[in-house]
């Protein structure tokens, strides 16, 4: 039986102070002191707590004679409120059977076997106990603090409970509920993802639980910098297999291992769940690595690589992607049954790998990109150190990425494949072409927009469509490639659909924010490239543009932090030549002038088409009295924009450098050079 059923008044600590009376209204109590006494001896249980001792956490700071003079007066006040005492001599003890208490109530249902207490109990923490309350006095919010740690822990156990309550009834739908829950309150307990992804398996929705297993090791990394367990890894094996090896007791009593493998096959194509891409989007297939067999300290890593560049190609506009385990479950891609699969669900890429031991310690990452007819299109490899860390699995997947990103752009066989992407998503890809090749020139950039808007025309809700148009008319502009009020306001309108379509889409919310930035108005931009990094903490783009709207408000060391960010996880990307070059002019801006010339260099490596880079690396040199070297820099940048103007200098090394550069404007004029 709770408090409540036989107390007159009641008391809520979780989620917010409330103090009611036997009819339901708030008994005012206005003092902080007053409510911080009346939580700690509704908190402290049926002993009560000492005088001495609340007098000493309320007011540590106090002499004893001036700290127990508050507490009486804070005692009146309080046993006026509530009309009930709380103090037994030299102890101040709760009422329970005058005030009820829901923290108390809480702790009394959790210990139950009967979910429907449990229920109740769940329904009583609304919040943890008294959020953002504190007094200033470091004895009483210490003792605060680790309440709400216990209180906390004990909600833990009782969705621990909860659902194992769920499962052991055969409600795995509920037991999914309860457990995402408890992946709320900790994104970092593995335990959690694991009976979250044995509840979905034993829903029958292997497809989810791959799919949680993937977001269990991007949690991991964020919140832990860790990798899956080898308790995980093993349970999303056993699921993996079972996927593989789901019996057809015809074919097997008739000895027929094709009709096996068929049963296999359509089970495999049920799990991988690819109805929703097969409706719209080729689909990438990401192969599991080979060289692991009998080592697993590297199955559990090359299972960790497979699925985080699973995670982050699905960013790729234009494409499906599926884990090739599922799709194909041990069967060849290039067998007639895995030639059926390729057919059946559009596959256009697969993306293969090989991770083994070199000499030592060392790894070595092979990863391959291949056409669905079989033709290589693109590799890159890497060595990896041992003892690396999640963060740099993520930017070296990253940097995989933004390299398939570009050759899928590039791809001399998009032609074989476009019959398989519609009309938006075609003329999508159309523009990203046509800025992969040709670089950022005023023809590359007129093609994209129109590529854009047939895109948008073809789908009005293709929200990427619209984002890219948006930065891409915005940058234009502030590269001098694009002219006139009425291009820009059509940036800002396309920026805005973007946004309307998608609020939650990283990609959509990175271009998007990125062409408000651009056309002048960081502030705004800047809430919605913070979304953009929350979404998906591995997208360079948003990094690098928010980044930019850090140095636009004149945050030069969160520009740094950022654009540095960017460039690591885009180190394939082509718009690392931008990121580098706001780079270059946030480090100068601290005086970091050896590092804003590397930088800059970096830029120009990556792209010497691009005229900003140079402009950077002249700015930068000539800071550090190099001004001959500043003059040939100037004159590269010239050379690529013949018509370059000084005051279209400004957005990429501001006002007062660029008035600098102007003293030896005539200089780099007479140099006879092109881009080195």
């Amino acid at each position: 039986m709770s408090d409540r059923s036989v107390a007159t008044r009641r008391l809520s600590l979780l989620g917010r102070f409330r103090l009611d009376d036997e009819h339901g209204n708030e008994l005012a109590i206005n003092s902080r002191k007053a409510r911080a006494l009346l939580a700690l001896v509704a908190l402290s249980g049926s002993g009560g707590v000492e005088r001495g001792r609340a007098a000493a956490l309320l007011w540590g700071e106090s002499s004893d004679e001036r700290a127990r003079h508050n507490l009486r007066q804070t005692l009146s006040e309080l046993q006026r409120a509530i009309a009930v005492p709380l103090a037994a001599g030299e102890r101040l003890v709760w009422p329970a059977d005058q005030v009820a208490l829901d923290a108390r109530e809480f702790e009394s249902l959790v210990r139950s076997d009967r979910l429907d207490e449990l229920e109740r109990a769940d329904s009583l923490y609304v919040a943890e106990l008294l959020p953002g309350f504190g007094i200033g006095e470091s004895g009483f919010d210490d003792w605060l603090e680790a309440e709400r740690r216990r209180l906390a822990q004990l909600y833990r156990t009782l969705l621990e409970r909860m659902q194992r309550l769920h499962s052991a009834a055969g409600d795995h739908a509920a037991a999914m509920r309860v457990a995402e829950r408890r992946i709320e309150v900790d994104p970092g307990d593995e335990a959690a993802w694991r009976e979250l992804i044995r509840a979905c398996d034993a829903a029958g929705r292997r497809d989810l639980a791959l799919r949680n297993f993937q977001r269990c090791c991007d949690a991991l990394a964020r919140h832990l910098d860790a990798v899956p367990s080898p308790q995980t890894v093993a349970l999303i094996e056993s699921i993996r297999r079972n996927v593989a090896a789901v019996p057809d007791s015809e074919s097997d009593a008739a000895g027929d291992p094709v009709g096996g493998a068929t049963a296999r096959a359509a089970d495999a194509r049920i799990a991988a769940g690819m109805a929703a891409h097969a409706s719209r989007h080729p689909l990438i297939a990401v192969l599991e690595l080979d060289g692991v067999a009998d080592d697993p300290p590297l199955q559990a890593l090359a299972a960790s690589l497979t699925q985080a560049l699973v995670a982050q190609l699905d960013r790729v506009a234009g494409f499906g992607v599926a884990a090739g385990s599922f799709l194909f479950a041990g069967i060849d891609p290039r067998s007639a049954i895995g030639r059926q699969i390729v057919h059946e669900h559009r596959v256009a890429y697969l993306v293969t790998g090989r991770l083994q031991r070199e000499r030592g310690r060392q790894l070595r990452l092979t990863m391959q990109l291949f056409g669905a007819d079989g033709h290589h299109c693109w590799s890159r490899h890497a060595e990896l150190a041992s003892g690396w860390s999640a963060r740099q699995r993520d930017e070296l997947i990253a940097s995989i990425v933004g390299g398939l990103e570009r050759q899928l752009a590039l791809d001399p066989m998009h032609r074989r494949t476009d019959h398989l992407v519609d009309d938006g998503w075609q003329k999508v890809r159309d523009a990203m072409r046509a800025l992969f090749a040709r670089g950022w020139s005023e023809e590359a950039v007129d093609h994209a927009v129109r590529c854009f808007r047939d895109a948008i025309d073809a789908d009005p809700a293709l929200a990427l469509a619209h984002a890219q148009k948006g930065l891409v008319l915005a940058f234009g502009s502030k590269l001098g490639l694009v002219r006139g009020e009425r291009l820009l306001e059509e940036a800002r309108i396309a920026a805005d659909r973007a946004i309307a379509i998608a609020p939650s889409d990283s990609e959509v919310l990175g271009y998007a924010g990125c062409a408000i930035a651009d056309l002048g108005e960081p502030r705004l931009a800047s809430p919605l490239l913070e979304r953009a990094v929350e979404e998906n903490p591995h997208n360079p783009q948003a990094w690098g543009a928010l980044g930019a709207c850090e140095l636009s408000l004149a945050r030069p060391d969160e520009a740094i932090e950022h654009l540095q960010r960017s460039v690591r996880l885009g180190a394939s990307d082509y718009r690392r030549c931008v990121w580098q070059t706001l780079l270059s002019r946030a480090l100068l801006h601290r005086r970091r002038n050896g590092e804003a010339i590397e930088a800059a260099r970096i830029g120009v490596r990556s792209d010497i088409h691009f005229y900003p880079a140079w402009l950077a690396l002249a700015a930068a040199q000539y800071w550090s009295g190099q001004r001959s070297e500043a003059a040939r820099s100037l004159a590269c940048a010239k050379a690529v924009r013949p018509r370059l103007r000084i005051e279209e200098t400004y957005p990429w090394i501001g006002p007062r450098l660029a008035l600098r550069l102007g003293e030896i404007w005539s200089a780099a004029a007479s140099e006879r050079v092109g881009p080195r």
